[in-house]
């Protein structure tokens, strides 16, 4: 049997330095096969598999096929006898290597993906065989970041008399049942520049960073809901409009929808409602905005985003290099 199909066939481990090693084995009698693994182990980590498997002394050649290729099997062969530790890290048990695999992250609308992983081992004296196999599941992990949450004033929202935009403003971020964050804040914006001692000419827009408003949260491509941001905002010390300010108490959450030029919470693609790995354009650094509207007008609110793809690969721990 001779395995040479370069066209079908590409090295995936970036930790190898020879990549791929093309082999030819003599055909063997059907009672002629290598030995059995002494222990084989597959862990799958976001987008990275970890194959960690200790041989016998018999063993020349392990072909791992990692089986995420769309035209032919994308495989890694291993040459036993010339496999050495990198250079200042820990030493595996004896006969044992690890060897680590990156698969593609799956485009949108997929959520993840089913994979048969399986190997094939080979003797110094050329018998060979099939070895463990097993079916995965490719379920990447996301860094989902909040860096900031600013406030963004065009006009001033109180009295020609007041200096300061006074508002309250809640902000609460779940993800299904788990509230991620819940705060609440009663800034006071300067945006009348001429009302006090150092009355100066009118300048917009006027910004106000909400302290407190980042988040670090990891969400995975497979979770069935999304990351959900609500709102909800009035003025204060506006006595003439004491009654609004009373339903305002009500809370009455605005799901936040931001602009028309991204896809986050639409509902009827078949994704999770809210931000999620799941659409393509929730990937990434983003800056989303939405229109909060108060008694005397709106002002905008900016939230700066990322959705970072997590790859796990372990530097650290004895993976082998070819040489």
């Amino acid at each position: 049997m001779t395995y040479k199909n370069k066209q079908k066939a590409k090295s995936s481990v970036k930790l190898q330095e020879s990549g791929n090693r093309v082999f030819v084995v003599d055909s063997v009698a059907p009672d002629s096969l290598a030995n059995e693994l002494v222990a084989f182990n597959l862990s799958i980590d976001s987008v990275v598999a970890t194959a960690t498997i200790t041989y016998e002394t018999s063993h020349r050649f392990i072909t791992i096929f990692w089986g995420d290729s769309d035209v032919g099997e994308t495989f890694d062969t291993l040459k036993i006898k010339i496999m050495q530790p990198q250079f200042g890290q820990p030493q595996l048990p004896e006969n044992t290597i690890k060897v680590q695999h990156v698969y593609a992250e799956p485009e949108p609308p997929a959520i993840g993906r089913n994979l048969l992983f399986y190997t094939l081992l080979q003797d110094i004296d050329g018998s060979r065989k099939f070895g463990p196999s097993q079916r995965v599941r490719v379920n990447p992990r996301y860094k989902f970041n909040i860096y900031s949450t600013t406030l963004e004033f065009n006009s001033h929202l109180d009295s020609a008399l007041e200096q300061e935009t006074e508002i309250s403003i809640d902000m609460k971020i779940t993800h299904g049942d788990n509230i991620l964050l819940d705060k609440h804040w009663d800034p006071d914006v300067a945006t009348n520049g001429n009302v006090g001692p150092l009355a100066v000419e009118e300048r917009f827009p006027v910004f106000f960073k909400l302290p407190g408003a980042r988040l670090n949260y990891e969400i995975s491509l497979g979770d069935l809901d999304g990351i959900i941001i609500n709102f909800v905002q009035s003025e204060r010390e506006n006595i003439a409009k004491d009654a609004w300010e009373f339903l305002g108490d009500i809370k009455d959450i605005f799901i936040v929808n931001f602009d028309t030029s991204t896809e986050a919470t639409i509902e009827d693609d078949g994704l999770p409602q809210g931000i999620h790995p799941a659409r393509l354009s929730d990937r990434g650094g983003k800056t989303y905005k939405r229109f909060l509207d108060v008694q005397d007008g709106f002002f905008q609110v900016i939230i700066q985003t990322e959705m970072k793809l997590l790859v796990p690969l372990d530097r650290t721990s004895g993976l082998l290099t070819q040489i």
